[in-house]
This record gives C-alpha cells, structure tokens and sequence, in this order.
C-alpha cells in the first residue's frame, strides 16, 4: 500500500487568492454599506472568516488530504472537523478524467476524477509522480 499526501505547493497561492477576495469583500462593504455600525460588523465577519481560512481551515485540510493505493483500490482520506473516508475499486471504474494545468509539475495542480458505478471520486492536488503511481495501478488502460 503507498499512502500519498495531496502536494502543498499550491496552498500559499490558495491562501492568497483567499486574503484578496476577504480584502475585496470586506472593501466592498466599507463602499456600499451606509449604516456604520452594520458595514464594521459585516467587514468583521469577513475578515474573522478570511483568517480562519488561511491559518486554520486550508492548512489543516491539506495536511489531512491522504489517498491509500493499493493493487485494488484506492482510498481517500479527508476533512477537518468531520473526518471522510471513500474506497473505490479500481475494477468499478468507468472512466477517469485527468486534468492538468500549466506548470502542474512544479505547483501540485493535478487532478484525477474516477468515475465509477453511482458516483466519483476527486484526487485533487496531486504530485505529477503521484497523479502517474496512481494511473499506473489503475492498469494499462490509463497510463
């Protein structure tokens, strides 16, 4: 069994879309809310959850972001407060999409979503090594 850990090169580019959109929307409404009292507090929330984002929620879920390949299935595991465990079958699989952007192989952006008989699976944030491991158990037909 390898046990492969979701690739967290991509988390501070994550973390830095998530403070600009907090900023953006906190800006927006400090400019369009009159009430004061009520455009201090909504821009509280927004940022009170824009900090929770990036220092608690996004760090501990890509730290607990795991999948488990063995010769027969593969096993993801995930979550923060609630913790999820799925197995699919390599033998159930319909078809699988791989999805890869530009400068994947330096940033963790690989992507692979089995489909399989009532329902998917998403192995996200993966390593170009790992996104081919996996590819590679799930027989010839994939690699």
């Amino acid at each position: 069994m390898k046990v492969i850990k979701a690739d967290r090169s991509i988390l501070p580019v994550i973390q830095l879309i998530t403070a600009a959109v907090t900023i953006a929307l906190s800006a927006c409404a400090y400019k369009l809310i009159p009430i004061r009292i009520v455009m201090l507090s909504v821009c509280a929330v927004f940022a009170v959850i824009g900090l929770f984002l990036l220092f608690i929620y996004l760090p501990l879920w890509f730290r607990r972001l795991q999948y488990s390949v063995t010769n027969e299935t593969i096993t993801k595991k995930s979550g923060v407060f609630f913790n999820t465990e799925r197995t699919l079958k390599f033998n159930s699989i319909q078809f699988a999409d791989i999805i890869s952007f530009p400068f994947s192989k330096h940033i963790g952006l690989n992507f692979i979503i089995l489909n399989a008989y009532g329902g998917k699976l998403a192995l996200l944030f993966l390593k170009e090594q790992d996104k081919k491991a996996i590819l590679k158990n799930m027989g010839k037909d994939y690699c």
